[in-house]
């Protein structure tokens, strides 16, 4: 399986997420079921342009810039 990321490579690293319309536009988009982005730091404008696809996908509790900054998600999860 190929990652989205490898496919695309548009997309750049997570610092670059306002760059997500690159992502729209990959070809290799139509071919997913499901995308799920939350908790990722995508723009109003990024998850407009991902609905335009008509892929599923879920975009939900977005991060700030300052969130994404403190790097706080990173620790999120179960450690053990």
């Amino acid at each position: 399986m190929v990652s989205l990321a490898a496919a695309c490579r548009t997309v750049g690293p997570p610092t670059a997420l306002p760059r997500i319309p690159g992502l729209a536009e990959c070809p290799d988009l139509k071919t997913l079921e499901y995308l799920d982005l939350a908790r990722n730091g995508l723009t109003q404008d990024g998850v407009r342009a991902l609905r335009r696809t008509k892929i599923k996908f879920q975009a939900d509790n977005q991060l700030t810039s300052a969130e994404l900054g403190e790097q706080e998600y990173l620790r999120d999860g179960d450690f053990e």
